[in-house]
């Protein structure tokens, strides 16, 4: 019968502790599930908020193939209750990030392999590697992820 996958894109606003942040990430991950992570780093650490951060990453996306929906809400309930950061006091923190954009697809249709990390520097450049990750079925196509962010942050 048909496989059906399921790819959910997560936006994370910030990663105090992007080494204990990642290596959460990677240990939420299954067998066979697949992720890419875009990020931005942050230049000026002058900051109060920032002073226990350790390389911290800005507006960082989570694109996640999974084998099974199923599989991408356990790692989504992971995310939100499991320590995955540090917070500016530099004890342990959740930080669960947003779903922009969920959808299932064909086995075989699935181009994201293993656990990888990608730095972009510019809105530009992150719509270029997000435009073949979204979801091909209107409307989401047609929306950049700057918009979706948007609208995850409106009140």
């Amino acid at each position: 019968g048909l496989v059906v996958w399921c790819r959910t894109t997560v936006l994370i606003d910030q990663m105090n502790n992007s080494k204990v942040y990642l290596r959460c990430l990677k240990e939420l991950c299954e067998d066979g599930m697949a992720l890419t992570v875009f990020y931005r780093t942050i230049n000026s650490l002058n900051n109060a908020k920032l002073s226990a951060a350790v390389d911290p990453f800005r507006s960082v996306y989570c694109v996640l193939d999974a084998p099974s929906k199923a599989l991408a809400a356990s790692f989504l309930k992971g995310l939100r209750t499991q320590y995955t950061d540090t917070g500016c006091d530099g004890k342990p923190t959740k930080n669960g990030g947003t779903v922009l954009e969920e959808f299932e697809f064909e086995e075989g249709a699935q181009t994201l392999v293993g656990f990888t990390c990608v730095e972009y520097r510019s809105e530009d450049e992150l719509e270029g590697h997000m435009k073949a990750l979204r979801n091909p079925a209107p409307p989401m196509s047609r929306k950049g992820y700057k918009a979706l962010r948007k609208e995850a942050n409106a009140p």
